[in-house]
Order: structure tokens, then sequence, then C-alpha cells
């Protein structure tokens, strides 16, 4: 559904403008009465509460929530600071901050101001994905977690900033340089970790609506609605989608973007606490060919992939699109079993699919794949031989399931943590090849049938993998609290165990191979 049809859905409501940056911004809410809110109240830390060095749980700004966007208006520093206790470089951004930011702006761009954190971006919008160091490593270097579940791609570390969350749901951000928490999910944060939390349900019926529109052909339409308590149950929760669509900056190309947030809350008697959150994003971006200097002095805005076909280029516009979706599951089981024990709870599932688009040029009368000969086939089917071109990317196919369950115990000045995460990937990895039409398109930018079948009827391909990792983490720590709370000392160890199989189905390659891997990882901190 394009950016205009979502417009002229939303006729009825009455339109008030303002303007961000190069972006007109239009809002309205929809609330049961007037003083419906974001119950985004101060939380303070329980004495049961897990070790958890340098995590910031959501809720944890500085005043109750004025409105139905969670704007306190009281946040320190505009909702870039909060009050931190923690033994390490640490930094939150609030929604104070974020809502005052240009709709679609996506996790990395929230974060620009936060100091040591460094952001290229490739547009103004959040379509496409950006690059984020800390202290000199990058974000593959680094652990993203959402709702308590680890984001990064299990095999390579990448994370892609365009595909989590919508501003208006991100309750905060937490930023920490330097090694990971104890019981931080993730074995790649030798550089930092990021914490991604969304809003709290209102307490009553309420409605949002947000719509803006800006240079470069940019619209973006978002709409949330919150159910409020249900009768008696306890149960609270909201559901949103948004649609955004931009034209590349330069060059031809344009960018779309799918996006549903989805949580569940229910509240128990004695401060337990159970949550499920779902996110499911689907997005074709138009990629952007980088320019050397001495391109970017001759060609400066205009330089990008072709716009015009011809015989052979590899290079038009319409064979460089990225079509990806994902869906995550995840939710928080927190139990206080007692004034001194507390146990958490939570599994997650992760599916993501997509490619990343290209086009190759092809010698039909002799080609390989693997160690496979093959001479004088018709690739393109064209009825000649000669050179094909031919649609072609690395796809992508992501299973990743897991749990963590974690506790913590009060005994005097001792506050005891222990806990297991594990985690099972699946990750096939596949570059295939496909016909493209008169129009210079591929029938399928998914990169799925009709695929190129070769005469002893397998499948064109230059790269079929797959890689299986299991991961099992134990921890367990203690903090002692001395000079009336004054003085604390934080001590623990982790131990990691890793093991990855690897299939390579091309023909000559080395089937599989395996590695198992295990560490320990102490901490120390006062």
């Amino acid at each position: 559904m394009g950016a205009s049809m979502f417009s002229r859905r939303l006729t009825w409501v009455l339109l008030a403008g303002t303007m961000l940056s190069t972006v007109a911004l239009t809002q309205a809410v929809l609330a049961a009465d007037a003083d419906t809110t974001t119950t985004t109240t101060t939380t303070t830390k329980s004495k049961t509460e897990p070790t958890n060095i340098g995590n910031v749980k959501a809720g944890d700004s500085e005043g109750p929530a004025t409105s139905v966007t969670g704007v306190t208006r009281t946040d320190t520093g505009g909702g870039l600071m909060i009050e931190e206790d923690t033994p390490k470089t640490h930094a939150t951004v609030t929604q104070d901050f974020i809502q005052k930011q240009t709709p679609g702006t996506n996790v990395t761009q929230l974060v620009t101001l936060v100091p040591g954190a460094n952001l290229s971006t490739q547009d103004p919008f959040g379509m496409k994905n950006g690059n984020l160091t800390m202290r000199g490593l990058d974000q593959s270097q680094m652990g993203f977690t959402f709702e308590g579940a680890p984001v990064n791609e299990a095999t390579s570390y990448s994370f892609f900033t365009n595909e989590w969350g919508d501003m208006e749901n991100i309750q905060q951000l937490s930023l920490a340089q330097g090694a990971a928490d104890l019981d931080s999910p993730h074995i790649e944060a030798s550089g930092g970790t990021m914490d991604i939390n969304y809003r709290e349900p209102s307490m009553k019926p309420a409605g949002f609506i947000d719509l803006s529109t800006g240079s470069f052909g940019a619209n973006r339409g978002f709409v949330r609605g919150d159910t409020g308590l249900i009768g008696d149950t306890g149960i609270r929760g909201f559901l949103s989608y948004s649609q955004a669509e931009a034209k590349n900056y330069r060059g031809p190309g344009r960018s779309e973007r799918d996006h549903i947030d989805f949580k569940l809350l229910k509240d128990f008697a004695g401060g337990s606490r159970l949550s499920f959150v779902t996110m499911y994003n689907h997005q074709q971006v138009a990629n952007l060919l980088d320019p050397t200097m001495a391109q970017w002095q001759a060609k400066g805005n205009s330089f990008n992939y072709d716009s015009t076909d011809a015989p052979n280029d590899t290079n038009y516009y319409k064979l460089r699109r990225n079509p990806y979706w994902n869906l995550l599951f995840t939710g928080t089981a927190s139990v206080v079993v007692s004034d001194a024990l507390t146990v958490d709870f939570t599994p997650y599932f992760y599916h993501g699919w997509g490619t990343g688009g290209g086009a190759s040029n092809v010698n039909e009368s002799s080609f390989y794949v693997g160690t496979n000969h093959y001479t004088n086939v018709d690739l393109d089917g064209n009825g000649t031989i000669g050179t094909a071109r031919l649609y072609s990317g690395y796809t992508n196919a992501h299973y990743r399931p897991g749990a963590i369950l974690k506790a913590s115990y009060l005994a005097g000045i001792n506050k005891f943590v222990a806990g297991y995460w594990f985690e099972y990937s699946n990750d096939r990895e596949w570059i295939p090849y496909q016909r493209i039409n008169s129009q210079g398109k591929p029938y399928d930018y998914s990169l799925q049938d009709p695929a190129i079948v070769l005469p002893d009827g397998t499948y064109l391909r230059s790269q079929d993998q797959r890689t299986n990792t299991y991961i099992h983490t134990f921890w367990q720590g203690d903090t002692i609290s001395l000079m009336g709370e004054r003085l604390k000392l934080d001590i623990g160890v982790k131990e990691a165990f890793i093991k990855r199989d690897g299939f390579n189905y091309i023909p000559g390659a080395t089937a599989d191979v395996s590695l198992t891997n295990s560490m320990v990882l102490p901490t120390a901190a006062i």
C-alpha cells in the first residue's frame, strides 16, 4: 500500500502541520478521554533485581508521561541523560529526545549525540542501513538487544539498523561502551552493547497517527492503537503499522518499507510481569553505488547506478534492489518468587529472509559451477550462445530460536545472580541466478522461481552453504554492598560454549566442517 493511499484513508483527520528539517510533519492524536497517558513512570531498581551491570530497563525515565507519545519534558538534557549507577561508560536516550526527531529515524540515528558514538548513514529517512562505530569498533563488534532478544546476525554479527522498531514505539535506547554485561546474550560484543526497549501500552484506550512528507518523494504514515486495560484481566497492549517510501537522494531508485509492532503486557500482584512482543518488517531498498572522490567531483548527486538500460549492463539500477523480510517473537516472564528471589525467562524466535541485488555477465560457451564444467548452455533463453546477463545476488534465510533464564537472590550484603543462555541458529546463504525480462528487471527480486536449471538438473549458483551455530552460556556473579551501599563490588564469571557446523553444497568444495570452542570470561567492577 503506497503512502498516497495511506493518506487518502485518513482524510477524515484534521491535520495540523509543522516543519522538521526538510520533512513536513503532521500529527493527530485520538484518545478515549483527555487524561489518557502512556504509563511511563519512574522506576526504582528493586533490591532483588539482577546485577545487570550497565543494563537499564525500559521505564527508567525520570518522570511521568504527560501525553500519549510518552514525552515528559522533564528528562535531564532533553532526554539525552538519565541518572546512571553503573561502573562503566553508559548513556541512555529517552522519548523526550526520540519524539523530537524526524519521523522514520532509525535506532542508530537516535544515538548520534551520545558521547563516543559515530554514525554514517546513506540517507536521512532511516530507510537504508547505517554504520555505527564506538571507540574504533564497528557495529558487527557490538551486541544489539531488542526487548531482551539478541538481534545481530548469528554468523556475520551484522546489525541492520533500518529493520528494527518504529521510533514512535521506542521507549529508550541504552548504549554501553566496552565489554558486555555479565548477563548479556552476545558473543560478539567486544565494542559495546545497545539495548532497545518498546514503550509500555497505555492504561486507557488511545490512538495515535503520524503523517509526514518531504523532499525526494518521501512519504510516511504511522498509526497505533492502544487497547487500554482489557476488562479485569490486567492485560493491555498496542498494535502499530507504518508505511514509508522515498527516492534515492542521488541517482535513480526508490525504497519502500512496511513495519508492524505489537506488544502485550500483564502485571501481577507482587511485582511479577509477563510481556509478549512481535515485530515484522518488509523493505525494498534501492541500493546506492559508492563513489570515489573523482567520481563525486565529476557527477556529484547524479552519481549512482545507471538510470537507463543497455545490453550487458550489470549496473542498471533496477538490478540493484535489496528486498528483505524480518519476523521476531519475544517476551519475558519476570516472576517475583519472594522478597529475595526473582526469576526472569525470555524465549525468542527470529526469522529473516532476503537478497542483495546484483547482476553478472556469464560466458555461455564455457563456465564452471564449483568443479563442474558446462559448455554451450543457453542460460538467458534467447536461442543463441554468447554472453548472458543474469540477475544474481547474495541470498540469506536465517532461523534463530533461543531462550535466556536468569535469577537473582538477595542475602544480606550480597546480591547473587546466575543464568543460562541457549541459542540455535540455522543460516543458509547462496547466490542463485535468474533471467532478466525485456524491461531489464528480474522475474522475482527475492530470487525464488524461476531459477535457472542446468542440463544435469542442478541449479546455476556461485555459492551455496549453510551454517548451524549452537551456543550455551552460563554465568554467575555477586554484587557486594558496603558502607551503606555507597561502595559496591561486582564480581562474576561467564563461560561460553560455541559449536559451529558448516555445510558447502557447491560441487568439489569441502562438504562439511565443524568447530567447537569454549572460553571463560571473568568480570570485576567497583
